[in-house]
């Protein structure tokens, strides 16, 4: 019998509310870097999150 994965919730950098600065845009218009203030250098949004990850409010009344 297999053992069931739990389903981990995953965040992004692109969620967080320490992001700020959105720059370098891909094709499709949309920011693909940001600034944050634990990093040295700017960091992809499409990253997981690290341990000072916090949520932008709007992200929390969109999952509420």
């Amino acid at each position: 019998m297999r053992k069931k994965k739990e389903e981990e919730k995953l965040h992004f950098c692109r969620e967080c509310a320490h992001a700020t600065d959105f720059h370098s845009m891909s094709l499709k218009g949309q920011p693909i870097l940001a600034k944050c203030p634990y990093q040295e250098w700017s960091v992809l949004l499409n990253w997981d999150c690290c341990q000072h990850f916090k949520m932008k409010l709007y992200e929390k009344a969109k999952t509420a």
